[in-house]
């Protein structure tokens, strides 16, 4: 069987403004069945430390994203916003 990886849970995510916000409204979004992605091509297994270093720098890099571009993405123009 294929190493598959699932969404994020609750631990790793606990932290992210998204889902921060969600608790805050008392509860979370019910999306039904979702897919298990094939990561064995990036990942050794569901242990394999590189998976949290990949959420830390995603994390770091969407706090970075928000923290640049929150409340102003609607005034850029197309080139801006290709570069955000």
């Amino acid at each position: 069987m294929t190493p598959t990886c699932p969404l994020p849970t609750p631990s790793r995510t606990a932290s992210l403004p998204l889902f921060e916000k969600t608790a805050e409204k008392g509860g979370s979004a019910d999306l039904g069945a979702l897919p298990e992605w094939d990561l064995s091509d990036l990942y050794a297994g569901m242990d394999d430390p590189a998976i949290e270093r990949d959420l830390a720098a995603l994390e770091a890099d969407c706090r970075a994203f928000a923290e640049r571009y929150q409340g102003r993405l609607a005034g850029l123009d197309g080139d801006a916003l290709s570069e955000a």
